[in-house]
């Protein structure tokens, strides 16, 4: 099974950011990952700073771990999408819209989409979430030998 990570943002501060950021790397350095590793920004503290801060905390976080060679992307809700971040964030890295819906309306190029919180898998109890994946992530990080290849 390929694998990937996934970080939910709760940093405040440009400091908090970067030690939230050596922790995933930390978390996640003895791995060899698939699928890049998503930062969740999705935290209402976040968000209410604006746009640019949300922003940059998302360069920030995603900065640092590429300087790492980590294969970094963004999932955040559509609408959060639509409303807080900037261009340079939804084309430069990776996207996974989460979106409960029939069909993703988001406009921009995403690589994932979360499209459901109620599925089931055999072996686990209780909802999981259901995502498609647009992109071949695993053959585009062992190219680059990202994510410990």
């Amino acid at each position: 099974m390929n694998v990937g990570a996934y970080w939910y943002a709760e940093a405040l501060t440009e400091k908090d950011i970067k030690n939230e950021a050596q922790l995933c790397l930390n978390v996640i350095s003895d791995k060899k990952l698939e699928y890049p590793i998503f930062y969740n920004i999705e935290q209402k503290d976040i968000l209410v700073k604006g746009k640019t801060f949300s922003s940059n905390t998302a360069i920030n976080f995603c900065s640092f771990l590429e300087v790492n060679k980590k294969f970094c992307g963004i999932i955040s809700s559509k609408k959060y999408l639509d409303a807080y971040f900037n261009d340079k964030v939804k084309t430069y890295y990776s996207i996974w819209v989460a979106q409960y819906n029939n069909e993703c309306t988001y406009k921009g190029k995403y690589g994932m989409w979360q499209h459901s919180s109620k599925g089931s898998v055999s072996g686990i109890s209780g909802n999981v979430d259901l995502d498609i994946s647009y992109q071949n992530f695993p053959e585009i990080i062992k190219k680059a030998h990202l994510n410990g290849f």
